[in-house]
């Protein structure tokens, strides 16, 4: 729908390791912000599946796309680690002006290079095993299981 709108557009597309965000999802309840007591009854490995589930269908439409003609690519750790590299090579693959305002902007940021290792650390090992089994194929393609 939105190609038919911009059809030169280039999409931004930012991801991170598979389990991180499958985690995210379910600390933020996504689905489930107005039914907390259901979230609630569902069993954490349940939810893991749910939301995985939910990633894979988003991998496995993205297969479709071509990096570089249909979206450009950015991986999470890199943005977090190095931001100002990461936003001036996004300023020039979508044709905008590096400005100093935008320097400064990015460089007031706060970022936590931790919050992508919070599933570990909140997952009990059998929800860990669980969750890096469903998203095996991404978590190895993506360089996760390192």
């Amino acid at each position: 729908m939105i190609r038919r709108v911009f059809p030169d557009a280039l999409f931004v597309y930012i991801d991170r390791d598979p389990r991180a965000v499958v985690f995210s999802w379910m600390k933020q309840r996504w689905m489930f912000k107005k039914k907390p007591d259901e979230f609630r009854q569902i069993p954490v490995v349940d939810k893991l599946r749910m939301y995985s589930d939910r990633y894979l269908a988003i991998y496995e439409a993205k297969k479709k796309y071509r990096e570089g003609a249909d979206y450009h690519q950015i991986y999470y750790e890199n943005l977090i680690r190095n931001p100002l590299q990461s936003f001036q090579e996004l300023c020039t693959k979508t044709d905008l002006s590096w400005t100093r305002r935008i320097e400064r902007r990015i460089t007031s940021w706060h970022l936590d290079p931790r919050a992508n290792q919070a599933w570990p650390s909140k997952l009990t090992s059998n929800e860990q095993e669980c969750l890096s089994r469903i998203l095996r194929e991404p978590v190895e393609e993506m360089g996760y299981d390192r």
